[in-house]
């Protein structure tokens, strides 16, 4: 989790100039059964939303059968299908998009080696005054490069990003 943060932390710094461009920006913190971590959404004059997240990968690690979790970055353009103010206090917003998606992950039945893939997200949000609360789900279609002691590098499906697409995401978000 400390790489994350540090990770994040980084990233901060290097869009702080986006900031300062008329972007808004969103801080949160995801969790789930099947990911923690940090997201950063950066919105743009446009409409169109940056979520770049990083995040680790708690495939095996929750049910005890792994010790170290895998490490994800993934980067999506959201597009708002739907927006709508019930008050000045309130906003529902459904976005979504397509992104990308790198990471050391483990798979089933297979170590931790490298991911990487194309993957879309699906995002339902309520916005309050200075709290943003979201359930998202994602899907990763890409392949997975790992490695055991019996057989030399292997290159398969990436098959937890289809079969863990289900398994919502919430995120809770302060924007400054």
């Amino acid at each position: 989790m400390r790489r994350a943060l540090d990770m994040m932390i980084l990233l901060c710094l290097l869009l702080a100039p986006l900031r300062a461009a008329g972007q808004g920006t969103e801080l949160g913190i995801i969790s789930s059964p099947r990911s923690a971590g940090i997201a950063l959404l950066l919105s743009g004059k446009s409409g169109n939303r940056s979520l770049i997240r990083t995040y680790v990968d708690l495939y095996k690690v929750i049910d005890g059968t792994c010790e170290v979790p895998g490490y994800k970055v993934d980067y999506h353009i959201l597009y708002q299908v739907y927006d709508r103010s019930f008050s000045d206090d309130f906003a529902l917003i459904l976005s979504a998009g397509p992104g990308a998606v790198a990471g050391y992950v483990r798979d089933k039945g297979k170590e931790r080696g490298l991911g990487l893939g194309l993957s879309g997200a699906f995002i339902m949000s309520m916005e309050f005054r200075s709290v943003k609360l979201s359930a998202g789900i994602s899907a990763v279609l890409g392949c997975h490069v790992s490695s055991s002691r019996l057989h030399d590098r292997t290159l398969d499906f990436y098959q937890n990003g289809v079969y863990q697409s289900y398994i919502p995401e919430i995120t809770i978000s302060y924007w400054f």
